[in-house]
């Protein structure tokens, strides 16, 4: 089964990593691969761990690193004995460049590529626990730093395991991965060049190479939101910058944001940010 091209929200425009931290009623089996790295650490829950040509259980404790591209799910067991039954984890994501950018860094390049294969840790340190824990106690502006400190510290534990006996690039439907990925980048390439224009989706679709039918499955399942509402909130982030940067009325805000008529933009613009577009202005003036 192909995996599905998991594109991680903000990443690269808004921040240079991406923490989570999850607590749900079960994970369901969602087989996935993404560019970037990715750090996961369960602290609660036992299933089956689905990495690269590798099926494994895990249960409570799971630490596992994995490479660029390298598809991967974990689906839990549902225990019909306890009621409410919680799972929970931690994990990042992040480019390999976030790292090798900097020549002090280049040594992680064998680790890095390590991973390409998916590494399981026995037994980490109590210390890289603890960074896990920590990490979501930190303002957002020192996260970069703990990360590269967990980094290190992962780096140094001696106990990891490979995962997958194949790295991601010789499995089967990595050439797909790349391909697919190359039409998405061109794809929002265009909507953010053209998304002031009156674009369609029949234009969208076609800049895709696909039906309409088809397009509008590939891109909600590929961004977790319909075309239109990927171009209403990039339109709407366009506007917010003009709202406060600008002295341009709201009517000319709309209009130059891409919207054809001022109820429309209001109405599109309550929706994504809870407030009107007057109501941004003057809450940005009082800063």
């Amino acid at each position: 089964m192909m995996p599905i091209i998991e594109i991680i929200d903000g990443l690269y425009t808004e921040k240079s990593f991406h923490y989570g931290a999850l607590d749900l009623p079960a994970f369901e089996h969602f087989w996935h691969a993404h560019p970037e790295m990715e750090l996961t650490f369960i602290q609660k829950g036992e299933g089956m761990r689905y990495v690269g040509d590798s099926i494994q259980p895990f249960t409570h404790g799971d630490l596992v690193f994995l490479g660029s591209y390298l598809p991967h799910s974990w689906a839990t067991y549902r225990s019909p004995t306890i009621e409410n039954e919680r799972v929970t984890a931690k994990f990042f994501q992040f480019p390999a460049s976030l790292f090798l950018q900097f020549p002090e860094y280049r040594f992680l390049t064998s680790f890095f590529r390590e991973a390409n294969y998916g590494l399981y840790f026995a037994n980490p340190s109590a210390a890289l626990l603890n960074k896990i824990h920590d990490f979501g106690s930190f303002p957002r502006h020192l996260q970069i730093l703990q990360l590269f400190d967990l980094i290190l510290e992962l780096f140094i534990q001696k106990k990891r395991v490979q995962i997958s006996q194949k790295p991601a690039r010789m499995l089967p439907g990595f050439q797909f991965l790349e391909k697919e990925e190359q039409r998405l980048a061109r794809v929002l390439k265009w909507i953010h060049e053209q998304h002031a224009t009156a674009i369609t989706l029949d234009q969208a679709a076609k800049e895709a190479a696909m039906s309409k039918t088809y397009f509008c499955r590939w891109f909600s399942k590929i961004n977790g939101c319909t075309f239109m509402q990927y171009l209403n909130r990039l339109r709407i982030e366009q506007a917010c910058q003009m709202l406060v940067f600008s002295d341009k009325t709201v009517g000319e805000i709309a209009y130059a944001s891409g919207f054809e008529n001022i109820s429309h933009f209001n109405r599109v613009f309550r929706g994504v940010k809870k407030q009107s577009p007057t109501a941004l202005r003057q809450q940005a003036s009082l800063r």
